[in-house]
C-alpha cells in the first residue's frame, strides 16, 4: 500500500485580508508555524519517504518546517501549486471574493484570460500522484499544497461534482490551515480517504 498525505500549508500572514492565489510574499504566521509543527510530530512515526511541495512561499515553509523536524527531502512540483487566475492581479479581498458566492472557475474574466479550469487543476494533481505511485510504490509521501487544489483532487476523486459555487467546496468538509488527508493506494487505485485532524 502506498499513502500519500496532503497537507494545506500553515497560516499566513495577510494584514490586506487579500486572496492570495499564487501572489508573492505570504509568509506564514506564528500559528502557522506552530501548527505545522505539531503536524511534523503526527508523522514522527510515519515513516515519510518524502515531501512534495507547491513552489508557492507558504507551502514551501510549511514542508521546510516539516522536512527539517523529519529529515526529509523536499521536491518541489508545480502540479500541486495554488489555483493560478489572473484575479490575483486585481487584489481582490475575502470580503469581496465571498460576495460573489463563486470561486474564480466561473469568472468571465478568469475564463477569458486563461485561468485554470477545475479539470485542469485535477488533471495536474492526478499527474503527479500517478508519478508518485510508480516512484514510490509502498512508500509514505507528503504533499504539501492550498486548500482549492487539494479540495478539487479529493472531491473529484469522491464523485462528487464541483460547478464552481463556494457551497461546492463549504458543502463538503473544507480542508482548513495546516489540515491533512491521508489518502491510500493499492497499485493505483484509491481505497480509502480520511480527514486527520478537522
Amino acid at each position: 500500500m502506498t499513502t500519500i498525505y496532503f497537507v494545506r500549508h500553515g497560516e499566513y500572514k495577510n494584514p490586506d485580508n487579500i486572496v492570495p492565489w499564487r501572489l508573492p510574499r505570504f509568509s506564514l504566521s506564528e500559528k502557522g508555524i506552530e501548527n505545522i509543527k505539531r503536524n511534523a510530530e503526527y508523522f514522527r512515526n510515519k515513516n515519510i519517504e518524502v515531501i512534495y511541495s507547491s513552489p508557492v512561499l507558504r507551502a514551501r515553509q510549511s514542508a521546510k518546517i516539516l522536512a527539517k523536524i523529519l529529515n526529509k527531502k523536499i521536491i518541489i512540483s508545480s502540479l500541486i501549486s495554488e489555483v493560478y487566475t489572473p484575479l490575483q492581479n486585481k487584489h481582490i479581498s475575502y470580503e469581496e471574493f465571498n460576495k460573489k458566492k463563486t470561486y474564480p472557475f466561473l469568472n468571465d474574466f478568469h475564463i477569458k484570460k486563461k485561468g485554470e479550469s477545475i479539470d485542469e487543476i485535477f488533471l495536474r494533481i492526478d499527474q503527479l500522484v500517478k508519478k508518485v505511485l510508480k516512484k514510490h510504490k509502498g512508500k509514505n509521501i507528503i504533499f504539501v499544497s492550498h486548500g482549492d487544489p487539494i479540495m478539487i483532487y479529493i472531491l473529484r476523486k469522491k464523485g462528487i461534482e464541483i460547478s464552481g459555487k463556494l457551497e461546492d467546496f463549504q458543502n463538503n468538509n473544507y480542508i482548513p490551515k495546516a489540515g491533512m488527508i491521508k489518502l491510500d493506494f493499492n497499485k493505483s487505485e484509491l481505497i480509502n480517504i480520511k480527514t486527520l485532524n478537522y
